[in-house]
């Protein structure tokens, strides 16, 4: 087996001969090739050939019960569209989307089921358009899982500080988020987290270290805590 992946600052890609799960990222899948793409910190685009699962930060998005090949576009406010090319098989589709109220098959009602929290499910028999409609309590939910639309981030101390500071901040719900340093132009000095946390308070240390394990230099510096919705930065100073 082989494969390769990539991640750009918009796009992150998969490439792969074999059976396994692959990831580059936050995606993961087990098609031979797979694809999502990032536009203004929301992640809303993805494709996958000859697929089981596509995955986003550790949730997975969309999962068939055979290998199936599809584009899906969640820029819609209320709507999730995928397009699916003919299956080898009738196939089972699971979607993640909240509050599902209709799905139809190129503008023709299909019959679907609320699987578990937050997901439906219907049945494929042959290619073409799905449109999933969402009520109320899925609108502009992020494909994958719930994420922050707001996050708190306190001022770091001790600020000035040598040669370690602590960073706290809050997650409204669990969600994946990335932490990371700054140098004054814009450089990132240290990633300190970049994976799924789960809601409320967190405490995460910066022994003023690049990602070598380095000293970094006396200087400005900016924290930043992301979320697939949402940043928040602060300043603090290192002095030696």
């Amino acid at each position: 087996m082989s494969f390769s992946t990539s991640v750009t600052s918009s796009d992150q890609t998969i490439l792969r001969k074999g059976t396994s799960l692959a990831s580059a990222g936050s995606l993961a899948s087990d098609g031979t090739f797979a694809w999502a793409r990032q536009d203004g910190g929301l992640v809303r685009l993805f494709a996958a050939v000859d697929a089981t699962m596509l995955r986003w930060a550790g949730t997975d998005v969309i999962m068939t019960d055979n290998p199936v090949t599809f584009a899906a576009d969640w820029s819609q406010t209320g709507t999730r569209a995928i397009w699916f090319d003919s299956p080898a098989a009738v196939t089972t589709v699971t979607v993640r989307a909240d509050g599902v109220t209709a799905v139809d098959m190129d503008g023709s009602p299909i019959a679907f089921t609320v699987g578990s929290p937050g997901t439906c499910v219907f049945s494929l028999s042959t290619g073409g358009k799905i449109t999933v409609t969402l009520g109320a309590a899925g609108v502009d939910e992020t494909p994958g899982y719930a994420v922050p639309r707001t996050v708190t981030l306190e001022q770091n101390y001790p600020n000035p500080f040598n040669p370690s500071t602590m960073l706290r901040f809050t997650l409204p719900v669990q969600s994946w988020t990335r932490v990371r340093v700054y140098n004054s132009v814009g450089q990132c000095v240290r990633t300190l987290v970049d994976g799924e946390l789960g809601s409320g308070l967190h405490q995460q240390a910066w022994d003023g270290r690049d990602d070598d394990g380095r000293d970094a230099a006396s200087g400005v510096y900016v924290f930043e805590v992301a979320t697939p919705l949402t940043a928040q930065r602060t300043k603090g100073i290192l002095l030696r």
